[in-house]
């Protein structure tokens, strides 16, 4: 596993970021952060080194997690252990059993997509992944610089090691699901998180489009139709 700053100046709120499967930096770049740090994983070949959130405790008053797609079930992983470290969690179009017939992505289409994986069929996912044409032009203005054979071994990986939780179980203080997405189900992940509220955001797989920054994520994901005032990040939600 790999880590990344996408911004790191010192500020009073950490945000740790677990990416998707295949992805790197390049699509999060025009997502600005005026107070708070975001730290990303990615590139889930190996799960460590796991970041010290007992350690970044000392220097943050306040720190959230956001999972992405594959990344709900690693910062689950990860993270369930040291939970209590987290303001709030955010999971975003992912579950706790992403390769799943019902709460998932069927374990059909992973295969079929790892047997079939090429240039051709990476692009036809990228479009998969944005319904609407901003969001397709933000992700496609910004494609990940990753090579094919490491998305491919990457997913293997996820292949044996994904495993299935009970939403239960979970971290996550909230979860946030896109009305069209087309990787995972709506419908699925709906079925998943039915008992924890989530809110149902217009948009496909990848929604990062629809916030100017980090802050404007957050309170959106934690004070739905707010607006982001000045300030702390604190006090901003």
């Amino acid at each position: 596993m790999k880590s990344t700053w996408l911004h790191r100046h010192s500020r009073q709120a950490l945000i740790v970021f677990c990416n998707g499967w295949g992805m790197d930096d390049r699509p999060f770049r025009h997502l600005e952060a005026d107070r708070c740090d975001v730290l990303m994983l990615w590139n889930y070949r190996q799960m460590t080194p796991v970041p010290d959130i007992a350690a970044l405790a000392g220097s943050y008053a306040e720190i959230y997690l956001v999972g992405w797609s594959m990344g709900v079930w690693a910062g689950q992983r990860m993270f369930s252990p040291v939970r209590e470290h987290f303001q709030a969690a955010i999971a975003v179009n992912g579950t706790l059993c992403p390769i799943h017939d019902r709460f998932g992505i069927p374990e059909a289409t992973i295969t079929g997509t790892l047997r079939n994986f090429s240039e051709v069929s990476r692009e036809k996912l990228y479009l998969r992944m944005c319904r609407d044409r901003q969001g397709r032009l933000v992700f496609l203005e910004n494609l990940p610089a990753r090579s094919l054979d490491g998305q491919k071994e990457e997913l293997q990986v996820l292949m044996r090691t994904c495993d299935c939780r009970p939403a239960e179980e979970s971290l996550y203080s909230h979860a946030m699901v896109a009305d069209k997405d087309a990787v995972m189900a709506t419908a699925n992940q709906l079925q998943f998180w039915q008992a924890a509220d989530p809110r149902v955001i217009c948009g496909g797989h990848f929604p990062f489009h629809l916030w100017p920054s980090w802050e404007a994520f957050l309170t959106a994901a934690i004070r739905p139709g707010t607006e982001v005032p000045t300030g702390s990040l604190g006090e901003a939600l």
